[in-house]
């Protein structure tokens, strides 16, 4: 009983000083795809370039100047006669700066990335900075670097995926 009385407190204390913050966002990545994938003990490896559509949203808490959260980051592209689809989750830190400037970073803990029937995992993250266009609508741009190193389908049984690129992005902040 003690234990749930503390948190009822805790939440009653941090919801005077902290707001929801929402901000999701749709946007288009330009990326370099370099990848080796060994299957039935043959080797393929290359480079190709990657493109496509992107979409997300981070979801947190704001405090003052600072927001901390959760943000995920899924799209299709295409490129190298392939389509892929990508699926993010990771946390992320934000600053926004009294000059309508915000400074962005997020460590995605947990990707995934499929394209002809080869599925990667792996981490990255992805560093920004976005600027407030009018109240409520920003205008972002950020690197992202994803290591998908490790890969399943059929037959493969060594392979890595490393994506780099910009993306450029609308959002729609918001602190509830």
């Amino acid at each position: 009983m003690r234990f749930a009385v503390l948190i009822v407190a805790f939440l009653m204390s941090t919801s005077a000083w902290a707001d929801l913050y929402l901000e999701p966002y749709v946007g288009y990545l330009e990326s370099i795809d370099d990848s080796s994938v060994t299957a039935s003990g043959v080797t393929l490896s290359g480079k190709a370039n990657y493109h496509g559509v992107i979409y997300g949203g981070k979801l947190g808490a704001e405090y003052s100047l600072l927001a901390v959260g959760g943000d995920f980051l899924g799209g299709s592209l295409q490129g190298g006669g392939a389509s892929t689809n990508i699926q993010n989750f990771g946390a992320f830190v934000q600053i926004s700066l009294p000059l309508l400037i915000k400074l962005s970073g997020s460590y995605y803990f947990s990707g995934k990335e499929t394209s002809n029937g080869i599925t990667g995992t792996g981490t990255g993250f992805k560093i920004g900075f976005g600027f407030d266009i009018i109240p409520y609508l920003s205008l972002n741009f950020d690197y992202l670097s994803m290591n998908y190193d490790k890969l399943s389908g059929s037959g493969v049984s060594a392979g890595y995926d490393k994506v780099t690129g910009g993306i450029a992005s609308i959002s729609i902040p918001i602190s509830l």
